[in-house]
């Protein structure tokens, strides 16, 4: 993955995690029957918090990363271990779906010093993100060996190219030159 790439989804993914989530409205919906009183939502709890606000306007601006909230600088990079501990790979990219939630990791996996290595996907509930020593290592259930089994992971980007690759590739000749 190109450090632009790379850029370019830190950069997404900051943005998703910095938008604000817009509560459901208490609003009454219009109904048929306009002397029917208007219906409220019942009053709800609000979250606990570990002493200072994280959002200080209502145009959503974050002021404190709180208990539970992870930064995408966190993850890219993390330190994928199977299930003897040993070093399998590192996180190379997210995926995140239309709701911008996090559905899966694409995993470097194999190679030497990043040179040979082959991105794979995985769900990303197939993690388990742990603390040890200090940073953030995810966990995975799988060898080095299965990981490095599986298909390349295959981005749009790369699904486009190879489809320009086979519409621009002339088709093969039968090497029989044709009657006159």
């Amino acid at each position: 993955m190109t450090n632009w790439s790379r850029l370019a989804m830190t950069s997404a993914i900051a943005l998703a995690l910095a938008t604000p989530a817009f509560a459901q409205s208490t609003t009454p919906s219009p109904t048929t029957d306009p002397s029917s009183p208007p219906t409220q939502a019942a009053p709800t709890e609000p979250a606990p918090s570990t002493g200072a606000s994280t959002t200080t306007s209502a145009g959503g601006t974050l002021t404190v990363q709180e208990d539970g909230q992870v930064l995408s600088s966190d993850l890219l990079g993390m330190k994928v271990v199977g299930p003897d501990g040993a070093s399998i790979g590192e996180v190379a990219d997210l995926i995140l779906d239309d709701q911008n939630k996090i559905v899966g990791a694409v995993l470097s996996v194999g190679g030497l010093l990043g040179l040979g290595a082959k991105d794979v996907g995985v769900a990303w509930d197939a993690l388990d993100v742990q603390e040890t020593d200090g940073s953030a290592v995810a966990m995975i259930n799988m060898s080095k060996e299965e990981l490095a089994e599986m298909p390349k992971y295959k981005t749009l980007v790369d699904i486009k190219v190879e489809q320009q690759q086979k519409m621009s590739t002339p088709a093969p000749t039968t090497g029989t030159l044709p009657k006159q």
